[in-house]
């Protein structure tokens, strides 16, 4: 998780997403077109899991579409804004651990503006697992970031007695939290993100994520897989990712799974997408480790006050079916 660097495709949406939020020139309630291919520098961006029309921000994140994301990343500033925003993320450097075994990012060499959108979701630029799982830690805890620290067993007891190996928690009071960090981004913009994790879970492309006893908020991610000796990518092959935190309203932990060159087959109805492949594992890392670490089932009533976020949102069929009246209207129509 630390020596080798890898592509992880749309998790980055949840930085170019915090970024943007952050700086103010986006809000959660703006929306882009994403009706059609985006063309940058003679480059055609596409989506995957396409709705062809214009989207809100949540939409552009739960549905995980490029056109929408690169668009939010040149609005919120472009290069200037991302580069230093990704630095302090430390994701452009050498990650900081008590151990040898790290590697140097792949970063690009320039950054023309189809670099930045393609950096936007997660193409173009290849880290460590543990280096991106520490930044989302930041970003979905309380927006302060703290370097990750690696734990032998034995070292650190959690909830009871319990020893854990490479413990790094979300949020405060965690017994692998340094205790001092650096702000990123407000409350308010870390609690946005959490939602939209929750929405992407929920009525998005990580629905495979879903536990029974806890609220998890997550991000899918699909990139192709570079060759290793050589430039290009390996016709056909894939690295499926996925990023989880939970309970979603109170992080205590991030749990990311990377598949390498995964298979579709009859349980993910042919699909080699994160959201198919990998977010299942997660689910089941999560019901597990839940328990072991003493986390209570969350309470039914907080998932309902995440539900009530959204004025319409998609039913099993498709059509869309109105909430409460008084909170903010987020389409989710398909």
């Amino acid at each position: 998780c630390t020596g080798s660097v890898y592509e992880l495709g749309s998790m980055f949406k949840i930085v170019t997403t915090a970024m943007a939020l952050e700086g103010g020139r986006v809000t959660m309630a703006s929306h882009f077109d994403a009706s059609e291919p985006l063309v940058v520098n003679g480059h055609r961006i596409r989506d995957d899991h396409g709705k062809w029309r214009v989207l809100s921000v949540p939409e552009v994140f739960a549905f995980s579409s490029n056109i929408g994301t690169a668009q939010m990343a040149e609005a919120a500033g472009g290069p200037e804004v991302q580069i230093p925003f990704l630095k302090s993320l430390g994701l452009l450097d050498r990650p900081d651990l008590s151990i040898p075994e790290t590697r140097q990012p792949l970063v690009p060499a320039r950054w023309p503006p189809i670099t930045s959108a393609t950096v936007s979701y997660g193409h173009g630029i290849a880290v460590a697992p543990l280096q991106f799982a520490e930044a989302v830690a930041a970003l979905v805890g309380d927006g302060v970031f703290r370097r990750s620290q690696m734990v032998r067993r034995g070292d650190v007891a959690v909830d009871g007695g319990t020893d854990v190996v490479n413990v790094a928690t979300a949020g405060d009071g965690g017994a692998a939290d340094p205790v001092d960090g650096v702000r990123l981004i407000s409350e308010k913009t870390a609690r946005d993100l959490r939602w939209l994790m929750w929405l992407t879970v929920e009525h998005g492309t990580g629905t495979h994520a879903r536990t029974a006893g806890y609220l998890v908020g997550g991000k899918t991610g699909t990139a192709d897989k570079p060759f290793e000796n050589q430039r290009g990518y390996k016709p056909g092959a894939v690295i499926a990712s996925f990023v989880g935190t939970f309970p979603v309203h109170d992080p205590r932990y991030v749990v990311m799974v990377s598949l390498d060159e995964p298979q579709g087959n009859d349980d993910t109805l042919g699909y080699r997408y994160g959201g198919w492949t990998v977010a299942p594992a997660v689910r089941r890392i999560i019901d597990r480790l839940g328990p072991v670490m003493g986390i209570a089932p969350t309470d039914p009533e907080i998932a309902m006050e995440l539900e009530r976020r959204l004025k319409v949102h998609p039913t099993v069929n498709g059509r869309t079916r109105r909430e409460e009246e008084g909170y903010e209207a987020v389409s989710l129509a398909r």
